[in-house]
């Protein structure tokens, strides 16, 4: 009996690895392809390194075919020695009891550390099995994560489970100042705010005073002070805030009781 709860199809988990470019496997590639690639590659590699498959009949003679890679380089090795100095070349002929392993060309992707551009066939396949076995492991694990993923989402999407308490915070000016539950400080807030643009007016209306400045007072003579109302410490050429204007206003205000001061004091004289 098939003892599985939930089962994931092959096509349903990517490959999170990295990009292995030399066989065709890219981050994002479903399971069920990356596999299929891996298995194709082992099998053309297979069928490339049978050293069965090519007639050695010039190296070792009609009556033998079974040799190592690992051999056959040695008697080509040998025949060359043998053509350089007249050397009688070790017999070729494989020995079963200590018969050396075959020398195959290893893919890009399992180059680096130890790994060279040559290995053992044997060892090859071995440390194939290996990284296969990890891929299997990771694989595993991604179908955990992708089970514990779909329980956590199925959670949300029914609306959670379990009270979530509300964030609190200390208010300096909406309200006591002292934990209070966030959403009753944000209504504080706003009843604030309420306030203050119904006795400031909002935005529109502020623009609109703001732009209530006489015509060309910055280029008009100051009444109780030489030069012009631009000229006195701290005008503001071109008001843009509620701050601006009303600075200007204070400075034309001082200018004209300051003016009135002086011609008070002119009609008392006489």
């Amino acid at each position: 009996m098939d003892k599985c709860i939930d089962k994931v199809s092959s096509d349903c988990v990517i490959w999170q690895g990295q990009n292995l470019e030399c066989i065709g496997i890219k981050q994002g590639d479903c399971l069920t392809e990356t596999v299929s690639i891996l298995a194709n590659k082992l099998c053309e590699m297979m069928s490339a390194v049978n050293i069965d498959s090519y007639d050695l009949s010039c190296f070792i003679g009609e009556d033998c075919q079974s040799l190592s890679w690992e051999q056959l380089f040695q008697v080509m090795i040998d025949k060359v020695c043998f053509l350089l100095s007249g050397t009688t070349p070790v017999d070729p002929t494989p020995n079963e009891d200590d018969c050396p392993e075959d020398l195959v060309l290893v893919a890009d992707c399992f180059k680096g550390g130890c790994n060279g551009d040559t290995m053992p066939y044997t060892d090859y396949v071995k440390m194939i099995g290996v990284e296969l076995c990890k891929l299997i492991s990771t694989i595993d694990t991604i179908n955990s994560i992708v089970e514990n993923h779909e329980v956590r989402i199925e959670a949300l999407e029914n609306g959670g489970t379990g009270d979530c308490a509300i964030p609190q915070i200390i208010p300096v000016c909406s309200g006591a100042s002292e934990l209070t539950n966030i959403d009753v400080v944000i209504n504080n807030l706003e009843i604030s705010f309420c306030i203050y643009q119904d006795a400031l007016g909002n935005v529109t209306d502020l623009s609109n005073a703001i732009s209530m400045q006489c015509a060309n007072l910055s280029t008009t003579n100051a009444l109780n002070a030489p030069g012009t109302m631009g000229q006195i410490i701290g005008w503001k050429q071109n008001p843009t805030s509620v701050s601006d204007s009303l600075s200007n206003l204070w400075l034309t205000l001082c200018d004209m009781r300051g003016a009135m001061a002086d011609l008070q004091a002119c009609c008392a004289e006489e």
